[in-house]
């Protein structure tokens, strides 16, 4: 065992490790990720070799000891997203700026100073939340994220802002820069949200390889036009937007002129939305890749937007409760019945 370098304890059950396990001193690889693991050791000091440290989603790990994460001088991925860590000024910055081989990193962020403070840091994936400073405004910008997050980030989190409005994606006049390498987008518990602005862009140019995007308890939002460009979003879930009445609503757009509005989108799941009445307003989407619909107590929505020819991949749309499927009125509805559960 003393010359183990791999070891693998995600999804485990594990709640801590024995301080043994400083033993392993040729040890270079450890994941964490998904356990029950609830603090670090002290003893991961003494693992001079250690290169990748994962815990990313060990949701009861609360406790890091002091110094751990600046001794482990030759890490070069380490992974606390979705944890219950979280850096802000004064606690951990300083450590993570000390280690000077760092590739990646994941963290959840308390703050937008303390997020600035980290500019230089490869950020793989990153959950901000705001605890004191009352933010109404976010600019997802390089100044925020820094420039190498355009190769680096994959995953974003805006997470319980409770007074943040708006929702600013901007490129600061740096033409060529984009997050070309984000794959997932989360935006929850932001009650008072209600604008995404595209200051000097296009969200297909943005966010060109975003494939998953959640939108939950974000109540003041009331359209999600810019939603529809996303070049290749598969799967777009949004739950508990009760101001929410059309996904994308207003004048007809290019994207849907030329028929690439979700062009790429498998899944689409709507849930908890009272006052959703469209999927968009003005007429026919065509949803050339969706496989699934899933509609769970969308009691105003009337219209799917579907025509004769649309969703030719489509494999099932499931409704709850059952009977919402039959207030549904739009001009092709018979033509999907045989596809609801």
């Amino acid at each position: 065992m003393h010359w183990l370098k791999y070891l693998d304890l995600s999804k485990t059950c594990v709640t801590f490790l024995p301080e043994e396990i400083g033993m392993l001193h040729e040890l270079q690889y450890l994941n964490l990720s998904f356990s029950s693991l609830i603090s670090l050791p002290s003893a991961l000091v003494d693992l001079n070799k250690l290169k990748y440290l994962y815990c990313g989603g060990a949701k009861e790990l609360n406790d890091i000891p002091q110094d751990l994460i600046a001794r482990l001088k030759n890490l070069y991925a380490l992974d606390l997203y979705s944890t219950g860590i979280f850096f802000f000024q004064g606690a951990y910055l300083d450590d993570l700026l000390s280690l000077s081989n760092l590739k990646g990193v994941g963290f959840n962020i308390d703050g937008l100073s303390a997020l600035e403070k980290l500019l230089y840091v490869p950020k793989q994936r990153v959950r901000l939340i705001d605890s004191d400073e009352c933010l109404t405004s976010i600019s997802i910008s390089p100044s925020l994220l820094g420039s190498n997050s355009e190769l680096h980030l994959q995953e974003l989190s805006i997470f319980f802002i409770t007074e943040l409005k708006e929702l600013v994606m901007t490129s600061e006049d740096k033409t060529s820069w984009c997050l070309s390498h984000l794959k997932s987008l989360y935006l929850i518990f932001l009650p008072n949200l209600r604008d995404v602005i595209w200051e000097d862009l296009e969200p297909s140019y943005f966010l060109p390889k975003l494939a998953y995007m959640e939108i939950f308890e974000c109540g003041s939002l009331t359209s999600l036009c810019w939603v529809a460009q996303l070049p290749s979003l598969q799967i777009l879930k949004i739950a508990r937007c009760r101001e929410l009445r059309s996904i994308i609503a207003g004048d007809r757009h290019t994207m849907i002129e030329e028929g690439t509005a979700f062009r790429s989108l498998k899944t689409l799941a709507l849930d908890d939305l009272p006052n959703l009445e469209s999927i968009y307003e003005e007429g026919i989407l065509s949803f050339p890749s969706i496989e699934v619909i899933t509609m769970f107590n969308c009691w105003n929505l009337r219209n799917l937007s579907l025509g004769l020819h649309s969703a030719k991949n489509l494999v099932y749309i499931r409704v709850l409760p059952p009977n919402l499927w039959d207030d549904m009125d739009w001009e092709f509805k018979h033509h999907f019945s045989s596809f609801v559960l």
